[in-house]
Parts: structure tokens; C-alpha cells; sequence
């Protein structure tokens, strides 16, 4: 009887533990590290160029500026930056995603504020708009 009784507890046991493991790891992952609860719809530039958008030029500022993505950089063989949306439309996954895992700007190139992340960030999210 006490034997059953400790098994019954050490499952018991074993199941809860394995419940916390599981549960922890299903935690959310924010999409923009450093900016808790984003809330796209305050962030302004968050497009393109229409409404006063803002990626074009950081784009340009931090991404073609330099030996980057721009004329004679060495990163134009992962992406090279055009002066236009659809020139740039078929990489802004890549580019968004470039921002948000970190590898993007390299050291030692331009960082980017957070409200520039934010904007790419909601710009992202909203599907790349104009």
C-alpha cells in the first residue's frame, strides 16, 4: 500500500513537472525583442513611401548607405537595395526578418532606433504596405 502510494506521488510529481516544462515552453515570443506590446496602431511611418512612410528611407539610410546593400556593397549578393518598392518587394521578408533575428545591421554599420524597428516591426505585420 505505501509502495502505491509513493508511485501514485512520484507520477504525480513527474506530470507536473513535465506540465511546467511544456507551458513554459509555449510562452509567446515577441515579434519585436525589446518593445513589449506594440501597439501598430500608434506607430507612425509604418509604410513604404504613402501617408508619410518612413522604411523607404531607412532603407536607404541604414541598409544602402556604406559598403552595405547599396552600389558596390559587399551584402548586394544577399540583397541589393532599388530605388523602388517592387525593385525591393520580393525581399522584404528576408529584409524584416534579417532586423528582427538580429543579424541585420551588421557591427559596426548603422544601428537602428526603436522607433525604426517599431515602424518595420508594424510595417511588417500590416503586409509591406506602400
Amino acid at each position: 500500500m505505501i509502495i502505491m502510494k509513493i508511485k501514485v506521488l512520484a507520477l504525480t510529481g513527474l506530470l507536473l513537472f513535465c506540465g511546467v516544462v511544456f507551458f513554459s515552453a509555449c510562452e509567446k515570443e515577441d515579434d519585436n525583442p525589446g518593445s513589449n506590446n506594440l501597439d501598430c496602431n500608434t506607430v507612425t511611418g509604418a509604410t513604404y513611401t504613402s501617408n508619410s512612410g518612413k522604411i523607404k528611407s531607412i532603407l536607404e539610410s541604414k541598409c544602402a548607405s556604406g559598403n552595405c546593400h547599396g552600389a558596390g556593397g559587399s551584402g548586394r549578393r544577399d540583397w541589393a537595395y532599388a530605388d523602388t518598392y517592387a525593385g525591393n518587394q520580393a525581399s522584404f521578408n528576408k529584409i524584416t526578418s534579417a532586423i528582427k533575428n538580429g543579424t541585420m545591421p551588421k557591427a559596426g554599420s548603422p544601428r537602428l532606433s526603436q522607433t525604426e524597428l517599431d515602424q518595420i516591426t508594424c510595417w511588417s505585420q500590416n503586409g509591406f504596405k506602400e
